[in-house]
């Protein structure tokens, strides 16, 4: 039997990597006891126990470790103390006085069911410590031998103590110890064996003890010339005797054999198991969890000629044939390696392997093509006629036909004896690559390839299930059919179930580890296994069908990889079979790295429930005792809980839920998380459940709960609440009064906002009047005089009325365009004056230059600002239409410090602003007024000769606090 081990050390939290002992204690906690500390786990994490109550210096190498009772521990560390550990507080144990008062120092430790506690010194001395502190000493004056190696204790079924050391092998019996007649046979060992005998172990051999007499078990024992290097012995549930060696690693016996188990590390101090089955030993190298292997891996390091495996089949004699590529064929018999074959010319190249009915074996591949051998009477292979070159998939029917695949995508046959038939379009076969058969209750074929076409075959005409309903169109890599006829078909992209008529898909959102699926094979304990894209994983197969068939939504998909000691595989899903179910019930699969045997009898079953432990509270990150009676404040407060799930057997697999009572209206899943957080929790009273469920289904269905309460502030509590009703009642009139008074503010809010809009459109009406006003009775004039204009001077005339037509149109866009609210912002302002300038000029000989337009800011404008802006620039700039006699006007446009500015230069005649007079002046005196009335300045700079600059700079801060 094979073993696969786990190894904790510093680098997973563990204090020290040299471990002396391993206890796991009622409640289903590991401790662990090593040269840097006490370390508690739970099968996930280290936590290190902190010294407190006792000199810091006690607190590490620790020698000595019992469970006193539930809830506390017996602790010996180096210094020369007892120390008792309950919960976190680590304080003296009382029978600490004995040891200063002899002059010695504590060791070895034995628990009686009782509550006696026994304690083996380093002089060789036993104290007996009753429960009600009295103590007795056992001195080497009386029957006791001088100790030179340690004391071992086990209770026989009577319920009576043996001590064991060098020696000395003795029962204590009315109130002393008396020595068995095997005491003067050296140092020995003794260890707890089933219904109270008792194992002796010593350079001889190893005996059991029972009703008092030694029965020699085992005399050939490989440590014979060095036992003064065994540490300890110990018996496992399934009766199995453990020798742990610092030395020589583990040695096992088993039916009166002795062996020794292969381990990665040779030093062992200690080894125990925990209530599920596991193995721990105490080592220099770390702790260690030991469990039975549940596959075999078969590859270049145990016998294969290649390390790549493409296909693997049973014979009828129970001989597993692997297609080991250019490395040929090689069987694997009942617990032995891999054997190439018998026959001569056995170096073939093989893709592909198949044992059928009539114990022939097909094999072939590259371009060897395809070979067929009888293994009953030893006669050479035979080659086949078809196909003639690598034949990637076999597959043998129960009416004796050998299915094949070539490499072709048109090369699908079958041989019968040695006829052969290939398939083609006559026989509904359309041309595709098949690379998965398998065979129903009825007789009939089902194939599928990496083109995604299901395809079936009745034995007279193949039927495509291209168009079925619920079928979606996946690369096929691996179909299998189970007693009921439910059909499994593994995908690139997912897993295909067709129970009955219908198809269903199942994906990760269905519970898959994994969709890229390779192969499947089912076991003998209802589980469905599949090889991935990310290794091995199984699933009930009663929760594939309860989706499949509505009735639930989820599967739980289990791993099988690392926590088995099994990495890095990768299937290979181009050939087949590329797996087998054999009939000593293993699963074989063809991997990249060789081939694996799962053994589904030896995974764990139906294990207990996991214990569930409220681990930890915490408030606001300080940790919170969890006594009775737990009272929280109330407030913006943050509660984290920590809990536990104990289980030691593929812990990552645990399923956790747990529910606040009070506050979550059902349970929350964890999944694989050990907290819950909870922030602002209201006055009252809660309960915390927590439950789990282990890596084998069991769930754990009282679990844990903590009952606590948050307790309100004063303002929170029934008095204050009166109290804020009777001030409420008080409060009614004044509020009515606010409210009257609120009412009347928004009436006259309303008021003033009606009269900003009649001032709005007071000011509309003038931009009206004063802008179109002025140009339509100048368009009517001109339409006057058109009247009595002789017919060859109306062409001058007709373009006027057009230009004055379009200054009317523009100037009532103008209008419009400043009312619709979706342009009131200092980007949609520049790009207006932009359009405007140039339409204004671009008749004209004037060249029109607009900067800086495009880098305001989309901040809000108000009406006012937005409305004074643009008159101020189109005065300015139908002055420099008229009066400048320009060739260029440039228009500058910046914003900086919440502040807008805007210029308008031309190159025209210019003029001396303080002569200025007239109409003139009047409309330069509108235009500051227009920019002081918001809030602005306004420059203007001329040179008579040298053009013009105006300039107008307005902060708009308080517009975009609006």
């Amino acid at each position: 039997m094979e073993y696969f081990t786990r190894t904790w050390t510093t680098d997973d939290g563990l204090p020290h990597n040299s471990t002396s002992r391993v206890v796991q204690d009622a409640t289903g906690f590991m401790w662990f006891a090593t040269l840097g500390g006490l370390a508690r786990f739970d099968g996930r994490e280290f936590r290190k126990l902190p010294v407190t109550g006792v000199s810091e210096s006690l607190g590490f190498n620790i020698r000595g470790l019992a469970e006193e009772r539930p809830g506390t521990l017996l602790v010996i560390p180096t210094g020369g103390e007892l120390l008792r550990l309950t919960g976190s507080a680590m304080t003296v144990h009382p029978a600490s006085a004995e040891f200063t008062a002899m002059g010695d120092t504590p060791v070895d430790l034995h628990v009686e069911s009782s509550g006696v506690v026994w304690i083996g010194t380093f002089r060789g001395r036993l104290l007996r410590w009753q429960p009600d502190g009295t103590a007795t000493w056992f001195s080497r004056e009386g029957p006791l031998a001088p100790r030179s190696k340690k004391f071992t204790f086990a209770t026989d079924e009577a319920g009576r103590t043996w001590a064991a050391s060098d020696g000395f092998l003795a029962v204590f019996r009315d109130g002393d110890w008396q020595r068995h007649e095997a005491s003067s046979g050296g140092s020995m060992l003794i260890a707890q064996g089933r219904g109270g005998s008792i194992w002796v172990c010593n350079a001889t051999g190893l005996q059991r003890l029972e009703h008092g007499r030694l029965v020699t078990v085992c005399t050939h024992v490989p440590w014979q010339n060095e036992f003064n290097a065994i540490r300890h012995v110990f018996e496992d549930s399934s009766g199995n005797v453990w020798i742990a060696s610092s030395r020589r690693g583990l040695f096992r016996c088993t039916g009166g054999r002795v062996e020794q188990i292969a381990v990665p590390f040779s030093g062992v101090s200690f080894l125990t198991e925990d209530r599920e089955g596991n193995l721990w030993a105490a080592t220099d190298s770390g702790a260690v969890q030991l469990r039975e292997k549940a596959f075999q891996h078969f590859n270049v390091a145990t016998g294969l000629r290649q390390e790549s495996v493409s296909s693997v089949s049973e014979d009828g004699h129970g001989r597993v044939w692997l297609a080991n590529r250019a490395g040929g064929l090689a069987a694997v018999g009942q617990g032995g390696g891999p054997q190439p074959p018998g026959w001569p010319d056995a170096a073939v190249f093989a893709n592909v392997v198949c044992a059928d009915f009539r114990n022939r074996l097909w094999f072939g591949g590259g371009g060897d093509g395809l070979y067929r051998v009888s293994l009953d009477d030893g006669a050479s292979p035979k080659r086949m006629p078809q196909p003639a070159r690598d034949p990637h998939l076999l597959f043998a029917a129960k009416n004796g036909e050998v299915w094949f695949a070539g490499t072709g995508a048109e090369e699908l046959g079958c041989y019968r004896d040695d006829h052969v038939r290939l398939f083609g379009p006559e026989d509904g076969f359309t041309v595709q690559r098949i690379r998965a058969i398998a065979e129903d209750a009825k007789g009939h074929l089902w194939l599928g390839g990496p083109d995604g076409n299901l395809l079936s075959w009745d034995g007279a005409r193949f039927r495509d299930f291209d168009v079925a309903p619920g079928l979606p169109h996946r690369p096929i890599h691996a179909i299998t059919i189970d007693a009921g006829g439910v059909i499994w078909i593994c995908t690139a992209g997912g897993l295909i179930v067709k129970d009955g008529e219908r198809f269903h898909l199942l994906t990760q959102a269905h519970g898959l580890a994994d969709e890229i699926l390779q192969q499947v094979l089912e076991d003998d304990f209802g589980r469905m296994w599949f090889a991935s894209s990310r290794g091995f994983f199984h699933v009930p197969k009663s929760e594939l069908l309860a989706v499949v068939r509505g009735k639930a939504a989820r599967v739980t998909s289990h791993a099988f990889g690392r926590s088995q000691g099994l990495v890095g595989m990768t299937s290979t899903p181009n050939y087949q079979p590329a797996a087998a179910r054999s009939r000593d019930g293993r699963l074989w699969f063809a991997m990249a790295q060789g081939a694996v045997a799962i053994d589904p009898q030896r995974l764990p079953r139906d294990l207990p429930p996991p214990p569930v432990v409220i681990d930890e509270i915490r408030l606001d990150g300080a940790v919170l005792p969890q006594a009775g009676g737990l009272r929280v404040p109330s407030g913006k407060h943050r509660l984290d809980f920590r809990f536990a799930a104990l289980t030691y057997t593929i812990p990552d697999a645990v399923m956790v839920r747990h529910q606040l009572e009070g506050a979550d209206a059902g349970w929350v899943e964890s999944g694989t998380d050990r907290t819950a957080n909870y922030s602002g929790l209201p006055p009252g009273d809660y309960r915390l459940r927590v439950i789990a469920r282990n890596s084998t289904g069991q769930w754990n269905n009282q679990g844990a709960a903590l009952a606590f309460t948050i307790v309100p502030a004063w303002w929170e509590t029934v008095y204050a609440r009166a109290g804020g009703l009777l001030l409420l009642a008080g409060m009614s009139g004044w509020i009515a009064r606010t409210v009257s008074q609120r009412r009347l503010k928004a009436r006259l809010r309303r008021l003033e906002q009606e009269h900003a809009l009649e001032k709005e459109r007071a000011r509309i009406a003038r931009d009206l009047h004063d802008d179109l006003g002025a140009s339509l009775t100048e368009v009517g004039l001109l339409a006057d005089r058109l009247v009595s204009t002789p017919a060859p001077e109306l062409g001058p005339q007709l373009a006027g009325l057009a230009w004055r037509t379009r200054r009317l149109a523009t100037e009532l866009s103008g209008i419009v365009w400043t009312m619709s609210p979706k342009n009131s912002t200092l980007d949609r302002l520049g790009e207006f004056i932009r359009r405007y300038a140039q339409r204004l000029f671009r008749a004209t000989a004037i060249e029109c230059v607009v900067r800086g337009a495009e880098q305001l800011p989309a901040i809000p404008l108000a009406p006012d600002p937005q409305h004074q802006l643009l008159a101020t620039i189109k005065e300015a700039l139908n002055n420099v239409l008229k009066h400048s006699r320009a060739t260029r006007v440039i228009i500058a446009m910046t914003f900086e410090q919440e502040t807008i500015e805007l210029a308008v230069i031309d190159d025209g005649v210019g003029f001396a602003p303080a002569s200025t007079t007239g109409s003139d002046g009047n409309g330069l005196r509108n235009m500051k007024s227009r920019i002081t009335e918001i809030g602005g300045t306004l420059a203007i700079a001329s040179v008579p000769g040298e053009g013009t600059k105006v300039t107008l700079r307005v902060p708009l801060q308080p517009a975009r606090k609006k």
